[in-house]
């Protein structure tokens, strides 16, 4: 039988010349179908034909088929395997024929054993533009040729197994040979495994399909072995195909926002194409008659930076949102993520997407003919059949037209189906395009994988959310919120600080889930800050870096603002070392240390009513020696905590310090060393409490000064400070956040007290007003008379300076 396991089908893309065009017939052929079977299409009308031309009997298709009235399917070498993506039934070559066929020129077709071509006559009887396909018999073809022997009236040019056919339109160099598919002898999956192992740097410069189509399909080399014959491709003038009357199917974009804005958001590279994403505005351009000149005003106006259009993804130097890796593929994502990108066109404006898939825009409109990889592809798709824009190029993912993929091999050449080159969400216009689910290879769906579903996730939710993004800002302060804007730009830390830096206090708006969001980073959310309502910690992986980070969350709604929290040293200030109360002048000056008498404190009259009962005083600093003989009676253990040091995300409960740590005790007997024990000294209170909260031992950041800060705060009255971050205008919102808060509703309402020393930085030109801390309206700024109470040396100056004390140290006055 004609169809039998020895026998192949050669599947035909037939060009049927007319008066006025030239146009594309394929013939969709099953694999049931026996070869040598004649097909008759006799004259109907589409609305008479409602299968789209297909014949009933055998299942063959032909697409615009109305002026075919005969076909035949003829046997060659090989038959087309059943997987259409592999070896589909549709060749891009072409065979010119008529369009005009005489039932008699049946009995002339004959199989054809090695050649790749039927011979084709040319009977003088017909006029040039009707041409009759014919094939010679096995004893008739000459062995090693791809030349049919043809008749025509004119002489034909050697190589040609077409005769040259002239039109009233422009002809350009096409390819004629037939495509020939051999038997698969790999799966495709393993092609493209061994292509990825291969790595990228064969597959420049459109090498990729060239590898893949060789492994699969058989390379050139075995097609000339076996066939005996030289595969080059031969170029004859055909006409050119003309745009006439187009139609944008899908693929089209409008502007809907008032403003002209529209964003865009690369959301996934799969591809190891290096190529630009250009938008341009379709308006007046289905007007072009050509191609060529379709292509150059559609790359001048991507190119031109205006609202005729943008390029607005350059996979040449920038990364996408998300990374991943897929079966059958390595993860090509490289470059920074560049966050969301604005661009300004028209309201209601209509726009479509281009892709260059290794090149650039700029290279396509100085060369709007170039083909290969740097041939540009379009979103639009059209019905039309001679205008070459294809209906799948570019897919819907999440089906509400905010975010689509898009193939960077050509839909309607061979293309692998994978959707997974050039993934992108916009906002401020809507698109149409078909349905990813419908359009990809489902062996190759990506939208399946962890990442997909997180990348999908993050579409839908920006699409769904219709919140406020400036709540929390609102619930702030404005110091706050400047200090939030400062900590938030990165060139304010030290490069390597921040490198090592982790930890992010993001800023999630009230209603959506912090945990959605940090999943979507790869990031793992270690709960609320405790603090500024609606913040929270993220750790984030170790392979992203802070720049990525902070265009990442940039412009995403529902993120309202982040930063790193960068660990950051707090200094001591001075230390005082007076062991005996008759050595403690600022307490009673009697001139003991050459000073003024009476220049104190002036506190032991007030002892007489008051020595401090009642009040709880929270020494934070570098520890506290509780075991002291002058501290002891005066400790709350239940009170005290260590901040510098952590044990599963708790914080230890003694506060005792090491032996580097001297300045924490001495704090707290001058504030509170228990009186009239025959022991050391006497404290300015001495029958308070003290609560030891250990924090400048070591590197803290803004969530743990603000968990000292706002430590018990019901229970601890003064919280006393005498340090300093070791840099000028540091931005640490959540601390200043919990001064504010502890000032105005602390001690169950009545506001918790906070003392910061100004400064013993004078002398190398500081100033109160660059501390974040002491400059702040809720705290009281000290600053440091000697004994003669004149200004210290060492005392910073400044308008924050609420009150001055006693200290001692070093008693020069300032010149």
């Amino acid at each position: 039988m004609a169809g039998s396991e020895s026998e192949e089908i050669l599947a035909i893309s037939l060009k049927v010349t007319s008066e006025e065009s030239v146009t594309h017939k394929f013939l969709e052929i099953p694999n049931a179908v026996d070869v040598g079977v004649e097909i008759d299409f006799l004259k109907k009308e589409p609305e008479a034909n409602p299968q789209g031309g297909i014949d009933l009997l055998t299942g063959v298709k032909v697409v615009d088929f109305e002026s075919i009235e005969h076909i035949a399917i003829v046997p060659t070498k090989e038959n087309v395997g059943e997987d259409p993506l592999i070896n589909p039934a549709v060749s891009d070559t072409s065979l010119s024929i008529s369009s005009t066929f005489d039932q008699k020129d049946s009995d002339k077709l004959a199989p054809v054993e090695k050649s790749i071509a039927p011979e084709i006559k040319i009977e003088s009887a017909v006029d040039s533009k009707s041409i009759v396909l014919e094939t010679k018999s096995e004893s008739e073809v000459v062995e090693k040729s791809i030349v049919p022997e043809t008749k025509p009236e004119s002489e034909v040019v050697e190589k040609s197994i077409a005769p040259e056919i002239k039109s009233e339109s422009e002809v350009v160099e096409k390819s004629i040979v037939p495509e020939t598919k051999l038997k698969s002898t790999v799966g495709e999956k393993q092609v493209l495994d061994d292509f990825t192992a291969e790595s990228a740097e064969n597959a420049e410069r459109g090498e990729r399909e060239i590898i893949i189509h060789q492994k699969v399909v058989g390379s050139t080399e075995i097609l000339e072995a076996e066939f005996e014959v030289d595969l080059e491709v031969i170029s004859v003038e055909n006409p050119a195909p003309r745009l006439w009357n187009l139609t944008f199917d899908t693929g089209v974009f409008q502007v809907k926002s008032s403003d002209g804005s529209v964003k865009f958001d690369y959301l996934f590279d799969g591809g190891d194409y290096q190529g630009e994403l250009g938008i341009f505005s379709i308006k007046g351009m289905k007007e072009f008659s050509t191609q060529e000149d379709f292509i150059k005003e559609a790359a001048r106006r991507a190119a031109s930076n205006s609202a005729e259009g943008y390029t607005v993804i350059n996979d040449l130097n920038e990364g996408a949102r998300f990374s991943g890796k897929v079966n059958y593929e390595d993860n090509y994502n490289k470059g920074n993520y560049q966050g969301i990108k604005t661009f300004v066109m028209q309201e209601g404006d209509e726009f479509a997407v281009m892709l260059v898939p290794n090149g650039t825009v700029q290279q396509v409109w100085q060369n709007p003919s170039v083909g290969g990889d740097l041939r540009p592809l379009f979103s639009l798709g059209t019905a039309n059949p001679n205008d070459e824009f294809s209906l799948l190029q570019i897919a819907d993912v999440t089906g509400d037209g905010s975010t689509f993929a898009m193939e960077d091999l050509r839909a309607d050449v061979w293309t692998d189906r994978d959707y997974n080159d050039i993934t992108f969400k916009v906002s401020g216009a809507v698109g149409k395009a078909p349905s990813l689910a419908g359009a990809i290879d489902s062996s190759r769906d990506w939208t399946k994988t962890d990442f997909g579903k997180d990348l999908i996730d993050y579409a839908k939710s920006e699409v769904d959310f219709k919140g406020d993004n400036n709540t929390i800002a609102k619930s702030l302060s404005d110091r706050v919120n400047y200090s939030v804007q400062r900590a938030e730009i990165l060139d304010n830390y030290e490069p390597e600080e921040l490198a090592e830096t982790k930890q992010w206090v993001v800023g999630v708006t009230a209603g959506k889930s912090p945990e959605d969001f940090a999943n979507l980073f790869e990031a793992k959310n270690l709960g609320a800050t405790g603090h500024i309502p609606n913040t929270y910690i993220w750790e984030l992986p170790t392979n992203v870096t802070p720049e990525q980070v902070k265009t990442r969350l940039d412009n995403l709604n529902g993120v309202e603002f982040a930063y790193p929290l960068v660990p950051i040293e707090l200094k001591p200030q001075f230390t005082p070392n007076d062991p005996l109360f008759n050595q403690q002048w600022n307490l009673q000056n009697t001139g003991q240390t050459g000073g003024t008498p009476g220049a104190d404190a002036n506190v032991t009259q007030a002892w007489d009513s008051a020595k401090g009962k009642g009040v709880v005083i929270g020494i934070v600093d570098d520890g506290l020696q509780h075991t002291h003989p002058d501290l002891q009676s005066n400790y709350r253990a239940d009170l005290s905590r260590d901040f510098n040091e952590v044990s599963n995300g708790v914080y230890d409960k003694d506060p005792m310090p090491n032996s580097n740590n001297p300045h924490g005790t001495a704090m707290a007997g001058i504030a509170a060393a228990a009186g009239n024990n025959n022991l050391g000294i006497s404290g300015v209170a001495p029958e308070a409490s003290v609560a030891g909260l250990r924090l400048i031992a070591g590197k803290v950041n803004d969530t743990v000064i603000a968990d000292a800060l706002s430590y018990l705060n019901n229970d601890i009255d003064i919280y006393n400070n005498s340090w300093k971050a070791n840099q000028a205008f540091l931005a640490l919102p959540m601390a200043e956040y919990q001064l504010e808060k502890g000032a105005t509703k602390g001690r169950d309402g009545f506001g918790s007290n906070f003392v910061f020393g100004a400064g013993n930085d004078q002398q190398t030109g500081s100033n109160v007003n660059y501390n974040n801390f002491a400059n702040s309206r809720h705290v009281i700024a000290v600053a440091a008379i000697d004994h003669n109470g004149e200004q210290t040396s060492y005392s910073e100056e400044g308008a924050p300076i609420l009150v001055s004390a006693y200290s001692k140290g070093r008693f020069e006055n300032l010149p």
